[in-house]
Order: structure tokens, then C-alpha cells, then sequence
């Protein structure tokens, strides 16, 4: 379990688990970190039963006895045909976390593209976060996939999806015309709603200066290949950079990087250089920072989040991105991909 990350994630997200008076058992919960055991008894000592890979959705059916030494309750869960305990420092019990949800192509409605164990939380997302702009949004139903689906996640094929269907309030959502891959909106609940201020930005990609390509080059002690600024806020000193550098051998990185007062943030790309694939699947091994987009950049606290979106050959992908611990880090909670292959 990656402990140190991720306890500064949990912090940031405000999302401790709750205590047995807040929750009605059984609940759902949702798995937070990565790598995350399920063991056969309520402690680290017991056997492993499975590892989840985060952001899991498992349904809660009690929790332990408190035990001295324990700083956080243990849960059983139980998710498909798996049974077993998960320290709730990992868990996340009765809470709606934001999510990502596609947008029709006029703006009016977005869905949810996911099932299992959600029929509880999707009525609880009351608003959806797009280009910095909060949004009401009503649940209105669970829909099943057309016979005519062909397989992709597209604005184009949004009325065969199968999903959580809500329909946006007021106006429709101010999305590029006619754009086939779609948009992705960020769902959240009031809770969220209440602890985030979006942050107006400047979107047109532009060339980082030389100082700053000199920095990024300095801090990572490699030469750059290409940097790009994917965003910039108007009037509060902040900047998202993405970047590919060039490789070392066998060796690739790239990296996002979130640049304010408060210091440099970055998210690190690295991977085994391979000329056919190396960031994504059938895109020639190429990272292309232009083609990263960030929707929405927010003030939470101290700390700073973002969605960082982008497309490859097959795939469009969309990321909450969050400073902390010195560093951004990806949540698996909220991070989600479409399949978008041409038709």
C-alpha cells in the first residue's frame, strides 16, 4: 500500500472514514490508494485474499471492534464472489467521490458510464464542473445500452450508452461544436461542491519561456524534447506545463506540472521507451504534451486540483489531478477512460 502519497491524498480529499453512528450498514464504499489488500481477518498480519488495483466500488457489511493501536476502523467488505476485511484508511464508506461523465453532444445531459453499486450514490451528484463552471444537474435514471451500440464511448453513440442518465439545469453546457470524441464533466456531490472555487483560466497552448524550459531541465537533470503551456490562470500566477524529455537509454519520461506561488507540482510519466507504444496504445510511442487539455483548475484549501484530459488513437482519458505532498498525484477514484476508435 502506498502509504505515504496517498495519506496526503486521502487528507486533501477529506475522506476519513467515517464512524459506525454516521454509517447504516451495509453501505457502499469505495476503495481509495492503489494496491490495496483485502485480507482474510481485520488485521496486516492476516493472509492476503485479493489486491485492488483502486477506486473499486464494494459493498459494506460490517465494521470490526476497535482494537488499541489501530488509528483507523477495519471494514468487511465484499465485492463479486470476494469477502474480506479492508482498513478503513483505504476506504472510503457512504461517499459520493467525484466522477467523470460524458457530455451529450448539445450539452443538455451527461452519464455516467458505470453500474455496479452505484445506484445508491448517483442521485446524490447534484452538480457537474465544466471549464470552471459549476453546473445543477438532476439524476433522472439508470438506462440500458441500445441494440445499437457499436462498442465505442462517444458523444456520437450517447443515445445507446448505457449508464446514469442526468439532465443538465438552465442552459445547456458550452461544448466544441460537433465534436465526435465528446467532453468529459466532473460530477461531484454538495459537499464538493461547497469546498472547491474554480480558478478562471487561459486555455490557448503556448511555448514555455526559456527560463522556465531551462528550470524543468534542471530539476529533472534531462534534456527536454518538448514543452508545452497547456493553461494559465488570469490573474493568480498559476500554470500547467506538459512536457516529454528526451530518453535515456531504454528509458522515457514525460511529466504534467502545475507551477504557482505556493512551488512546483509535477506528475511523472516515466515508462521503458518503445518505439510502438510507450504512452499509448497504437499512437507511434509518442507523448504529445499539445494534445493534453486541463478542463477545469480549482482552489481547494491550500492545495490546488485539476482535470487533465487527452486523447490517444483508442482511448480519450480523463484525470482529477491533486497537489500534495510536494508533489501531483493522479486519484484512481476519479481517473477514467473512454474507447473511442473511429467507427
Amino acid at each position: 500500500m502506498k502509504r505515504v502519497l496517498w495519506g496526503g491524498l486521502l487528507l486533501l480529499l477529506c475522506l476519513a472514514a467515517p464512524g459506525a453512528s454516521e454509517v447504516v450498514l451495509p453501505a457502499v464504499g469505495t476503495v481509495l490508494g492503489t494496491r490495496v489488500n483485502m485480507r482474510a481477518e481485520p488485521s496486516t498480519s492476516a493472509s492476503v485474499l485479493l489486491r485492488f488495483s483502486g477506486g473499486e466500488l464494494v459493498e459494506v457489511l460490517e465494521k470490526a471492534p476497535e482494537k488499541s493501536g489501530d488509528q483507523y476502523p477495519w471494514y468487511r467488505v465484499t465485492m463479486n464472489d470476494s469477502t474480506g476485511w479492508v482498513y478503513g484508511q483505504y476506504l472510503a464508506v457512504d461517499k459520493a467521490l467525484p466522477r467523470f461523465a460524458l457530455a451529450s453532444l448539445d450539452g443538455s445531459k451527461v452519464l455516467l458510464l458505470q453500474r455496479p453499486l452505484m445506484e445508491t450514490i448517483a442521485p446524490r451528484f447534484t452538480r457537474c464542473i465544466f471549464n470552471g463552471v459549476l453546473h445543477s444537474v438532476t439524476f433522472e435514471d439508470y438506462r440500458t445500452e441500445s441494440q445499437k451500440w457499436n462498442g465505442r464511448e462517444t458523444a456520437r453513440t450517447f443515445d445507446d450508452l448505457a449508464g446514469f442518465l442526468f439532465r443538465v439545469e438552465g442552459k445547456p453546457l458550452s461544448l466544441p461544436y460537433g465534436d465526435p470524441v465528446g467532453s468529459d464533466v466532473l460530477l461531484v456531490d454538495d459537499e464538493y461542491t461547497g469546498s472547491v472555487e474554480p480558478i478562471p483560466l487561459k486555455k490557448s497552448p503556448a511555448e514555455a519561456t526559456p527560463d522556465q524550459r531551462k528550470a524543468f531541465e534542471k530539476r529533472y537533470g534531462r534534456t527536454l524534447k518538448a514543452i508545452v503551456r497547456i493553461a494559465e490562470a488570469e490573474d493568480s500566477g498559476v500554470a500547467v506545463y506538459a512536457m516529454e524529455f528526451k530518453p535515456k537509454g531504454k528509458n522515457a519520461l514525460a511529466a504534467i506540472a502545475l507551477v504557482a506561488p505556493e512551488g512546483t507540482f509535477c506528475l511523472d510519466f516515466p515508462a521503458a521507451y518503445d518505439e510502438q507504444s510507450t504512452w499509448h496504445v497504437d499512437d507511434g510511442g509518442e507523448f504529445y504534451p499539445e494534445s493534453y487539455i486541463v478542463g477545469s483548475l480549482l482552489k481547494r484549501g491550500d492545495g490546488y486540483e485539476f482535470t487533465l484530459h487527452d486523447a490517444s488513437a483508442e482511448s480519450f482519458t480523463s484525470r482529477l489531478v491533486v497537489t500534495t505532498g510536494g508533489k501531483l498525484v493522479e486519484s484512481p477514484v476519479t481517473s477514467s477512460a473512454r474507447y473511442i476508435v473511429p467507427e
